[in-house]
């Protein structure tokens, strides 16, 4: 897999994530408003990895930003998880 194809697999498995985990919170408008910076953070994240694979030809920089936006989607996952139990 190259670096570029991992970098979309990335980005799209945060993605993903990202939208399981706003379907968990979205029964709890307060818990969704709580977690409200959280989730900007984290498309904030994924959009920054995706304007730098769209326009840097540094290919180890762009995948790093991407597990980076990973990353932060797990924690935020991990943590809205800990929270529904």
């Amino acid at each position: 897999m190259t670096r570029e194809e991992e970098t979309r697999a990335t980005l799209a498995r945060a993605v993903e994530l990202l939208s399981e985990t706003h379907a968990l919170v979205e029964a709890s408008p307060e818990i969704r408003e709580q977690l409200a910076p959280l989730f900007d953070s984290a498309l904030l994240a994924i959009g920054d990895a995706r304007r730098a694979a769209a326009s840097s030809t540094d290919s180890e920089r762009v995948l790093r930003q991407a597990r980076e936006a990973e990353h932060i989607v797990q924690a935020l996952a991990r943590f809205v998880r800990r929270s529904a139990t």
